[in-house]
């Protein structure tokens, strides 16, 4: 639930152009090589946007790439998440 919250708040912030200011590259914390499947459907134009961004060059599989991609907007979402008094 909170990856696909992340992902329409990432798709956003592709088509505005906000996500140029975040880092290219996050922090990979392996979980015994665990694969993280989904069936999001991201337009076209947000992936060639995203892929420029993170793999200029091309390099990337296309699970690497969505591996990146899950991961930049859960860090995204979670950077902009309102602290809650506690």
């Amino acid at each position: 639930m909170i990856l696909r919250k992340a992902l329409d708040d990432y798709e956003d912030m592709l088509e505005k152009g906000a996500f140029q200011k975040l880092p290219a590259t996050y922090a990979e914390n392996e979980i015994n090589g665990s694969i993280v499947q989904t069936s999001r459907m991201i337009p076209k134009a947000l992936v060639a946007i995203a892929r420029a961004h993170f793999d200029p060059l091309g390099l990337e599989s296309t699970r690497s790439f969505g591996r990146k991609f899950a991961t930049a907007a859960l860090a995204a979402f979670f950077a902009n998440e309102t602290k809650r008094p506690g």
